[in-house]
């Protein structure tokens, strides 16, 4: 299977995503597209936070509403909770399955 197959069903599947945010990924016209099909699909995005700068572009857009998490306040704090907001789409992905 093609790369961008695999990427694109595994986004279909998945009841959240988490981004990693950072500069680069900013900039990544990939990531911009792996953010557009999750909206088209009604994915929840959760983004973590790895370095201060401003988000732009299609970073921006497709993150403005979320809740940001920070990684480098309290690593352990943050993945409690995310780890919820990952329990929480699981959740609602299986009560909209059924």
């Amino acid at each position: 299977m093609v790369y961008a197959d695999c990427l694109y069903y595994a986004i279909e599947k998945a009841p959240v995503i988490a981004v990693l945010m950072s500069r680069a990924a900013n900039v990544s016209s990939h990531v911009a597209r792996e953010l557009e099909i999750a909206d088209q699909m009604k994915t929840r995005v959760v983004p973590i936070r790895l370095e201060d700068f401003e988000a732009t572009g299609a970073f921006c857009y497709y993150t403005w509403a979320a809740r940001f998490y920070r990684w480098h306040e309290s690593t352990a704090d943050v993945l409690s909770r995310v780890s919820e907001q990952v329990q929480s789409a699981k959740a609602q992905h299986g009560a909209s399955s059924s």
